[in-house]
């Protein structure tokens, strides 16, 4: 290992502890996991009904898109002041503020008389999720030591895996027997009370850097990131990354109903489990590159694209190959392993690359270029090819282009990540001692 690297990971070790100690952390962090469940269930139950809510409008696939597009829009909107805010105030605060609005927004989509009104109450929504992701991610990436930090973010972001699931589900449940206004409006409930408990939870002060630190730091904001090329190409493989799995997660449940003829029941259960296996891949991928990147810190990024490149090959065997249904379902359930059991490395870095009292704004950045870019028009264009060429050929542009993509602009992150990260090192040095609030 060379010198300068072996010397700040002796500097890390020494602060490598629980910084409200592990049960506190834990406790607080286990709520953030359940509001991100239930910030996917809320925001998914819309793909477990959706072939409802298109009989009662008789709406084209483009359109029903526009359900989830709109969401995406109010998010990228709001995400930047929001991140902002959170910043210069508090996390847990704004991530329970936030929570309760989008579980009301979600509740009225139960109360509409029509699909205007269905989308502008899920563009609500999409208001109050803008800010709960980069307030959860900075939390856990300063509450945890660093040889628990892709772990903890992998365990976040499964949680919306696991949230997708319990929306596909509980929604189709739901839909089934009391129809789909019932499902939006009963999944909003126990939101509601988990975000007023964030809202209470403990959290901690930013740092302030000293005059001798602010003078090295005089390239945060976008400033920084522009001068970081590791951290704005990330972005875009978040971008990507958004671009072909929302899509494949709000129309899988179609997919299976429309293509292979299953019960909306049955392919809710099968979509859930593609979720689910992903769940289950996001810890355990975080927990591998955890050993790995301690030493070798680009070591995440040759699993990124190992793992992404895997997924894209599946995928093209998948909607490309296989026409079965068992053959397909197999073939996704691989796919949603190998690819999300990287995604912590991106969201890892968009944290490490950047001063703990900037992290927030960081995620922010990286949040609003997938909304932007990936979750607004996701939906929407992989409606126009379904419309165009048919469901199955669209979820195969949407998922092997993207993926490809992604792998590329990873290889060019690996020839500019180490300089960056060693040319960051005070950024990760410098915020080490913070305040509890």
């Amino acid at each position: 290992m060379p010198a300068d690297l072996a010397n700040e990971r002796d500097q890390q070790i020494t602060h490598d502890a629980y910084l409200f100690g592990r049960r506190r952390t834990w406790w607080i962090f286990s709520l953030f996991c359940v509001l991100m469940m239930f910030d996917f269930a809320d925001r998914m139950v819309i793909a477990a009904v959706l072939p409802r809510i298109k009989e009662t409008w008789q709406l084209t696939d483009a359109r029903s898109g526009l359900l989830s597009s709109a969401l995406s829009l109010c998010m990228a909107l709001f995400a930047l002041p929001v991140g902002i805010l959170i910043d210069r105030w508090s996390r847990t605060k704004m991530a329970g503020l936030m929570g309760m609005l989008w579980c009301l927004a979600s509740g009225a989509g139960a109360l509409v008389s029509n699909f205007p009104q269905l989308l502008f109450s899920r563009a609500v929504v999409g208001a109050g999720e803008a800010g709960y992701l980069p307030a959860s991610i900075t939390w856990a990436a300063t509450a945890f030591p660093l040889r628990r930090r892709q772990l903890a973010l992998g365990l976040l972001l499964s949680s919306q895996s696991v949230g997708i699931v319990f929306g596909l589900i509980a929604g189709s449940v739901i839909a089934t027997y009391f129809g789909w206004r019932y499902a939006l409006g009963l999944l909003a409930i126990p939101g509601f009370v988990v975000a007023a408990l964030i809202y209470r939870s403990q959290d901690y002060q930013s740092a302030t850097p000293a005059a001798a630190e602010r003078a090295s730091l005089k390239g945060e904001g976008l400033r920084l990131i522009w001068r970081t090329p590791s951290l704005w190409l990330v972005y875009l493989v978040l971008a990507l990354l958004t671009l072909s799995s929302l899509p494949l997660a709000y129309f899988m449940p179609t997919f299976f109903h429309r293509v292979h003829g299953v019960s909306l029941q049955q392919a809710a259960y099968m979509s859930s489990a593609i979720m689910l296996l992903g769940a289950l891949a996001g810890p355990l991928g975080g927990w591998w590159m955890d050993r790995k990147s301690h030493l070798r810190p680009q070591g995440k990024l040759a699993f990124a694209i190992s793992a992404f490149g895997l997924a894209m090959l599946l995928h093209t065997l998948a909607f490309g190959v296989a026409t079965g249904l068992y053959d397909r379902f197999a073939l996704l359930l691989l796919a949603g392993f190998a690819g999300y059991s990287a995604v912590s490395a991106i969201f890892a870095i968009t944290q490490e690359l950047a001063p703990q009292h900037r992290r927030a704004f960081s995620a922010t950045c990286g949040i609003v270029t997938a909304h932007l870019l990936g979750s607004m028009p996701g939906p929407w264009v992989a409606g126009m090819l379904s419309d165009a060429y048919g469901l199955t050929h669209a979820l195969l542009i949407m998922t092997v282009v993207c993926e490809g993509l992604a792998c590329v602009i990873l290889l060019l992150v690996m020839h500019f990540y180490m300089r960056d990260f060693r040319r960051t090192k005070p950024y990760r040095l410098a915020a080490s001692g913070v305040g509890v609030q």
